[in-house]
């Protein structure tokens, strides 16, 4: 976000309203595209026995193991709120906020019909899965052995 408000109170309601970002004016050219090339850039976000997860939000895609998977935007949407909590719990309603938008009545099968389709890409073709169903919450995304770990406690 750029602009002029640069309270303490304006700063902190436009990153709780989705800004990655903050810049208030005036500001240097370089110190703006800084910011926008460490907000842009794809992140490593999931590494664990040896599974990668990258996500690419110029091409809107997800890179596994260095190949790449093509997603919808509303997979897209939908794994990078996965993977902002990644190894948390994140549950149907913060899905259903972060694909279509805050007080969206979205069912609760739209958002189990597109964790099926973002399945069918990110876990179907590798040996090991990443989505995992939280029965009754929502889901999380981490790998196999995280997951077990976790049942054992």
């Amino acid at each position: 976000m750029l602009t002029a408000c640069d309270a303490e109170d304006q700063i902190i309601q436009g990153l709780e309203c989705g800004a990655d970002d903050y810049l208030t004016k005036p500001f240097s050219f370089a110190e703006l595209l800084a910011r926008i090339q460490a907000t842009t850039r794809p992140r490593m976000l999931i590494r664990r026995n040896a599974v990668e997860l990258d996500l690419d939000p110029f091409k809107q895609c997800a890179y596994r193991d260095s190949r790449q998977i093509a997603l919808t935007p509303a997979e897209f949407r939908l794994l990078e709120c996965l993977v902002r909590g990644a190894g948390q719990i994140v549950t149907r309603a913060a899905l259903i906020a972060s694909v279509w938008g805050r007080g969206h009545a979205a069912a609760r099968g739209n958002v189990d019909t597109l964790v099926n389709a973002l399945r069918n890409k990110i876990d179907l073709p590798f040996p090991t899965r990443l989505i995992h169903t939280v029965r009754g919450v929502g889901y999380r995304l981490c790998s196999e052995t995280a997951a077990s770990d976790r049942a054992r406690i």
